[in-house]
């Protein structure tokens, strides 16, 4: 009898959520209303030992009042005090919820023993990762020792209603636990995902009994005060630059499922500039969003794909947040932006998403940008248990020459068991042109248990151009198919915990040229479990034509990288033979690329990224190589206050010379007083080489605050 109620126990997917009108005293203590309510305890391995027992097991406990959702996390360490240095590895809880028991999209709220917390928005039913939604909620922390000496880590969480997304027709939630340990390196949760897929939203476990009450308008003021000087080298004469005064104002309201967001003459200037990047393709580099507005339900916006690493397949990108306040070409600074507007809708089957931005003009020294009107619909809708379709339309229209540009898709995926088709048609009309279209579709079909195939197609005519308001990696005319198997594996013992193998071909026809190219590539990929060490060999071979001329191409790529209890390192290295673009002849080029990550002390942390590009000329002889270095110094005062040192230099490496042809130094210090309430002073000075001499590219240094007001 004991063993069957030991089972049913055992087997509970979900949590009731109690109701408390008066709330709880909040302060990290565990009071007594708590001992009410019903519990979880997370304690199923996903890793490195599949479906065994975690080490540490965490109770979990959940309550609401009218106004918010509490959780509360008890995990008993026994002997072992958790580490709660400001710097470094430490261990986290992570708390998914899924308020429109959508089965596609989920909150997460992660904490650790130092008291500092993330979150953000997981989509596409797991696969997607998007952390820069910012959410106003709080947490409490606390370590004690019981009576048997035992440390206990005991955690208050506090989330309000309004900070998320929810239907009050809705008392049943999506929910799910998830707890790491740096030391034993295990990753455990509430409900264990498979070990081939990861986290599924559409697998959760429940939150019952969820009843909000919230009372209030759910608007959030952001007025925002900067001093700012800047100072571009094709701008400004005077070395000392321009110093202003600026104020801006952001509004955030709320009602359950509706947000609705406004900007007026919103500035920047706590982003971190783009680092040093160069490329030898044909295409542009892409750099990722990172200004608040834009930022802010982002997700909707963006296409279905596959994410999670599914290189074969990238849905095309027919809005590109990065155009609008784009960088002058001529280097004199950014095109202003006026004011925004955005609107979005979320329920458990639709999503919808509305933007509209005003730009100003800038004339530059040789670039001009006008007054232009940026558009943009989205509508999704799910069906089945996590599928989805939906179309987008931009619209941009250049208010003082009367210019305008359509662009649009329709896009989706059908999922069932482990196994996702995914689908786009693309359009784009620019004034009187003929109408561009694209077709694209990708598969990831399991066969067996271990064996899946992959493949993709893509088609374009000859008129598609979205480089007015999106991201254009193709030339019209392009075409290309893709096709392979892959067998995965996951040894329940031993030292490898997984592997894949990869061989496939690869049909390509590029619109500017007469004959297409075809090719193979193999790969393998391999992670053990102790050492915490992964690693990934790749090979492609076939026959390309480029600028008119047919030839063998190869690449070879190999990477690793291994986790010690609080130092990380990773590197990776390429050979490639192909056409290099960057000089405009058929040679062998190379990448390398690495880094290390560790703690220095217990408030310092300290990172190193390197990337670096190597080029041969058409005999095969040796160029150059230019190295890109990242460095970062963080010295955290508090969980939510720090200060970051960073520095850029990048060199070039000849065979009879070597100097730093750029360099970029910056100073960051960032006070999160409260939720979504910061302070910034901000220090970006870049410098360009010019002979022997290096002179100010660029400065910008900034004091900025941004404050909330909640009604």
């Amino acid at each position: 009898m004991i063993a069957v109620l030991f089972f049913l126990v055992s087997a509970q997917n979900y949590l009731e959520v109690k109701f408390y009108e008066h709330g709880i005293i909040f302060d990290g203590d565990i009071d007594s209303v708590w001992q009410e309510c019903d519990s979880i305890i997370v304690d199923k391995q996903f890793y490195p030992y599949y479906d065994s027992i975690a080490t540490y097991k965490a109770v979990v406990k959940a309550l609401q009042d009218k106004e918010n959702i509490y959780f509360l996390i008890k995990i008993n360490y026994r002997d072992e005090k958790p580490r709660t240095a400001l710097s470094g590895r430490n261990d986290n809880v992570v708390i998914y919820i899924d308020p429109l028991l959508s089965r596609v999209n989920t909150y997460f709220f992660e904490i650790a023993p130092d008291g500092s917390r993330w979150d953000g928005l997981i989509t596409e039913d797991g696969r997607n990762w998007d952390s820069s939604w910012d959410g106003v909620w709080e947490n409490r922390i606390k370590i004690i020792k019981n009576n048997k000496g035992e440390y206990i880590f005991v955690s208050e969480i506090k989330i309000p209603f309004k900070t998320i997304s929810f239907s009050k027709d809705k008392t049943e939630w999506g929910f799910q636990v998830r707890t790491e340990f740096y030391k034993t390196k295990e990753a455990n949760f509430f409900i264990l995902p498979e070990q081939n897929e990861g986290l599924r939203v559409s697998k959760f476990g429940l939150l019952r009994n969820v009843k909000p009450q919230v009372e209030g308008y759910g608007i959030e003021i952001y007025p925002v005060s900067l001093i700012k000087n800047d100072y571009y080298f094709r701008r400004d004469k005077n070395l000392k630059g321009k110093t202003l005064p600026w104020i801006g104002l952001d509004v955030f309201y709320r009602k359950e499922n509706h947000t609705f967001n406004a900007t007026i003459l919103p500035d920047f200037a706590e982003i971190e500039s783009d680092p040093f990047t160069m490329s030898f393709s044909k295409y542009e580099i892409f750099y990722s969003e990172r200004r608040p507005f834009f930022l802010e339900g982002k997700s909707i916006f963006e296409p279905s794909g596959f994410g999670g690493g599914m290189g074969f397949y990238s849905p095309v990108k027919v809005f590109y947040s990065r155009r609008i306040g784009r960088r002058m070409l001529d280097g004199t600074g950014e095109v202003p932006i006026l004011s925004g507007l955005k609107y979005t809708y979320k329920s458990d089957r639709y999503e919808t998403g509305i933007l509209s931005v005003l730009t100003g003009r800038k004339n530059g020294d040789w670039d001009t940008s006008y007054q232009t009107l940026w558009n943009v619909i989205r509508l999704k809708r799910y069906f089945l248990l996590n599928s989805e379709t939906g179309f987008l339309i931009t619209y941009k229209k250049n208010l003082e020459r009367n210019e305008y540009y359509f662009g649009g898709d329709i896009d989706g995926a059908f999922r069932w068991k482990k196994n996702q088709i995914a689908y786009q048609i693309v359009s784009s009309v620019k004034g009187k042109e003929k109408t561009g279209f694209l077709f694209k579709t990708g598969e990831q079909i399991f066969l067996t248990e271990n064996i899946m195939l992959i493949s993709s197609m893509e088609y374009l005519n000859n008129y598609l151009d979205i480089s007015e308001m999106g991201f254009q990696r193709f030339y019209p005319g392009d075409k290309e198919i893709i096709a392979g198997l892959s067998y995965l594996g996951f040894p329940k013992k031993g030292k490898i915990s997984s592997y894949s193998l990869w061989l496939g071909g690869v049909y390509t026809k590029e619109g500017y040229e007469e004959k297409p190219g075809i090719g193979g590539s193999a790969g393998l990929s391999i992670r053990f479990r102790n050492p915490n060490l992964w690693g990934n060999l790749g090979i492609d071979y076939g026959k390309d034509y480029e600028m008119g001329t047919s030839f063998y191409s190869k690449w070879y790529s190999f990477n690793f990288g291994f986790n010690l209890t609080q130092f990380s390192l990773w590197s990776g290295i390429y050979a490639a033979y192909n056409w290099n673009y960057n000089r405009n002849f058929l040679a062998w080029t190379s990448g390398i690329w690495g880094g290390v990550n560790f703690p220095v002390g217990s408030r310092f942390h300290f990172n190193l990224n390197l990337d670096g590009w190597i080029e041969f000329d058409t005999l095969g002889k040796y160029l150059s190589t230019t190295l890109s270095k990242n460095i970062w110094l963080t010295y955290n005062i508090t969980p939510f206050m720090w200060i970051t040192l960073y520095l850029n230099p990048v060199s070039v490496i000849e065979s009879n010379n070597t100097y730093i042809t750029y360099i970029r130094t910056s100073f960051y210090y960032t006070w999160e007083v409260k939720p979504k309430s910061k302070i910034y002073i901000v220090y970006n000075h870049s410098f360009n080489r010019n002979g022997d001499i290096y002179n100010t590219r660029e400065r910008i240094s900034a004091i900025k605050v941004r404050w909330i007001f909640l009604f």
